[in-house]
């Protein structure tokens, strides 16, 4: 998820958190105090504060740069502080809540979204205005989002905006719907098919506007957050919080803490889900395979490779485990925490590409005639592990897989056999990791952290072996 800081936050800074609740008369002196030769400096002061409060990302308020008052020159001087602190700008709140807006100040005002790199506005927008708005849209590739406000219900909003779908759609804020005493998660699935932005906003009680960190009022964000997942929602979050009468900096470096920590909460929640949901078959079929395995007297042969080694030794040895399961680590596959040097990363990741290596490993054992083996590796591309599953089903044992389904079909097949682990394994399970494996995206971090590969992988094993445990108990044969 990106997250933003939304540079109106700041709308009180001009008039020195006077506490002035007259928005339009900050607004005034936001731009007196931004236009001008003296734009750089304060440009450049703002973005190091969101900066330091964690944020690589903003909703730029018009206050700060407005469409129609913006030079060239103080575009250039935005775009290159933003390029050098690393900032990405997802939105631009430009509206168009008064009817009757002109094609050249609609046409200028899409022109300064262009070149900001605005994929956003988020604001008012009046019906008058929607075949125009719709056309620039699709001419610049901007979509228009209007803020519910004064709107009471998702239904208002969806009723001004589909007769101009796509390139219009709802900008859902979630502190003006408490405002109105409509539920924000509730209306964030009935926007569902015209969210293309999401402001986040707390409010202290219903009925009023008065904002403050997210989680310390009445809007039930988790819930919102939750909402945005279970609707597929993929773009990006500007978290809010206005007061007139003090710097909200340190409030919005809270919010923005919170919100990763409920995010990277949901994340894995949704990783249990999706297994609970997808995988109780498979999982079933495995087991049945285990238990067949070592009823029979034979083993179940365990191989991974790198972080792949984690969930076999989560089979097996290990408290509430039991024999049968036989673990294959290959030091030289796995052993690579110095990192650098003798035993490194370099060695191991080579390794696990070079084809004939897995049957190599496999020479090593003697396999019996109701052995299975049980493959794991979140790509399910890599040649070693394409050799040993080969191996395994030439010696005619059954082969599980266990792999990220979304990752291994977005990875490229390496093997000279052109196949990936489930197009050898008898029964594939899904860890149900993303592609690219890590979940949480920290703001000034180029990549996200937090993989879940780990996460489903022990989900998947343990349901497995307590399904073995159970057949095996069964047949009279308990494990021990």
């Amino acid at each position: 998820m990106q997250w933003a800081f939304m540079t109106a936050n700041y709308v009180g800074r001009a008039l020195g958190y006077a506490n002035n609740t007259d928005w339009m008369a900050n607004h005034r002196a936001t731009v007196e105090a931004f236009h001008g030769p003296q734009f750089g400096a304060r440009f450049a002061e703002m973005i190091d504060d969101i900066t330091a409060a964690g944020f690589d990302a903003i909703e730029l308020w018009v206050a700060h740069l407005h469409p129609l008052l913006a030079t060239p020159e103080m575009i250039a001087t935005a775009n290159q502080i933003l390029r050098e602190r690393g900032v990405k700008l997802i939105s631009y709140t430009a509206g168009f809540g008064q009817p009757g807006v002109s094609r050249e100040d609609a046409t200028r005002i899409f022109e300064t979204g262009k070149a900001i790199g605005a994929p956003v506005f988020a604001q008012g927008f009046h019906p008058a205005n929607g075949p125009l708005v719709a056309e620039l849209g699709a001419r610049y590739g901007i979509h228009m989002g209007l803020e519910n406000h004064p709107h009471k219900t998702a239904q208002e909003v969806i009723d001004i905006v589909a007769p101009f779908a796509p390139w219009v759609g709802s900008a859902n804020d979630t502190g003006w719907f408490a405002t109105q005493g409509y539920d924000a998660v509730r209306a964030t699935y009935e926007l569902r098919d015209y969210l293309v932005h999401v402001h986040l906003k707390d409010i202290t009680a219903v009925g009023g506007h008065e904002t403050c960190a997210l989680g310390d009022g009445v809007v039930d964000i988790p819930g919102v957050l939750k909402a945005l997942k279970a609707i597929g929602y993929t773009g990006a979050v500007t978290i809010e919080h206005e007061p007139y009468d003090h710097d909200p900096t340190e409030a919005c470096a809270l919010s923005l803490k919170r919100a990763v920590a409920w995010w990277a909460q949901i994340e894995g929640q949704a990783i249990l889900e999706k297994i609970r949901a997808t995988q109780l078959e498979p999982i079933s079929q495995a087991a049945s395979i285990c238990a067949e395995s070592i009823a029979g007297g034979g083993l179940v042969h365990l191989f991974g490779t790198g972080h792949s080694r984690i969930p076999v030794e989560e089979i097996f040895p290990r408290h509430g485990s039991f024999p049968g399961f036989h673990p294959i680590v290959e030091l030289s596959l796995t052993h690579h925490t110095q990192v650098v040097g003798a035993n490194g990363q370099r060695q191991a990741m080579f390794l696990e590409r070079i084809e004939g290596f897995g049957e190599v490993i496999l020479r090593n054992f003697v396999f019996g005639p109701h052995d299975s083996c049980m493959v794991f590796s979140n790509g399910g591309v890599n040649e070693v592990v394409i050799d040993v599953a080969l191996g395994a089903k030439r010696r005619g044992m059954p082969v599980i897989a266990v792999v990220s389904r979304e990752h291994c079909a977005a990875s490229t097949a390496r093997h000279r056999s052109g196949q990936r682990l489930p197009d050898i394994a008898d029964v594939t399970l899904d860890n149900c990791a993303p592609v690219g494996d890590a979940l949480v995206k920290v703001a000034g971090l180029e990549y996200p952290v937090g993989p879940a590969s780990t996460v489903g992988y022990a989900i998947v094993v343990n349901m497995l072996k307590c399904l073995v445990a159970a057949e095996l108990t069964r047949r009279g044969r308990a494990a021990r």
